[in-house]
């Protein structure tokens, strides 16, 4: 009969991340998505070993720029994570959500970095309880969102919101 793996000790899973981002190229990617897999199945989807994992995953997705989508949909996938698992208002939400609205911009893919800045502008924020190292970023979403809508073709309500998200940043 099967018997089912043990479940992996902490010091197991960053030996796997490790591992996995010594391979050269994106080579490890297979490992950590299986990781991330088998981390969720044991500890369940929230689970705060997986956001080394997240991370470990989009790093090595990046090295390998001829793969944009799916590089952008991991980054998306953990930033959606940790907006989950931390909340939309954790420094490191916000800052997986600010990277991936940029990384979208280069790209050129207008629709995904307006979600990214979407989901800062979004987030409900305590701006005396966040830490004076977000602050810039959640003012770079803000001013992010609100040039997109000020150069909306649709303009009209987009301009009323952009002075509003303009304003907000200030």
């Amino acid at each position: 009969p099967d018997l089912p793996e043990p479940v992996m000790t902490d010091a197991e899973i960053t030996g796997a991340i490790a591992h996995a981002m010594d391979q050269p190229g994106s080579r490890g990617l297979a490992d950590l998505a299986a990781l991330r897999d088998r981390l969720q199945a044991e500890r369940g989807a929230l689970a705060p070993a997986l956001g080394p994992v997240w991370k470990a995953l989009v790093q090595v997705a990046s090295r390998r720029h001829a793969d944009r989508e799916q590089r952008m949909e991991l980054a998306e996938d953990r930033a959606r994570w940790l907006s989950t698992a931390l909340g939309p208002s954790d420094p490191e939400t916000i800052g997986a959500w600010v990277e991936l609205a940029f990384s979208a911009e280069d790209d050129f893919d207008q629709p995904l970095a307006t979600r990214a800045w979407e989901a800062v502008a979004a987030a409900p924020l305590d701006l005396d309880a966040l830490p004076a190292d977000a602050l810039p970023l959640v003012s770079q979403a803000l001013r992010g969102l609100a040039s997109r809508r000020a150069s909306d073709s649709r303009a009209g309500d987009r301009i009323d919101e952009a002075r509003r998200l303009f304003e907000r940043d200030l």
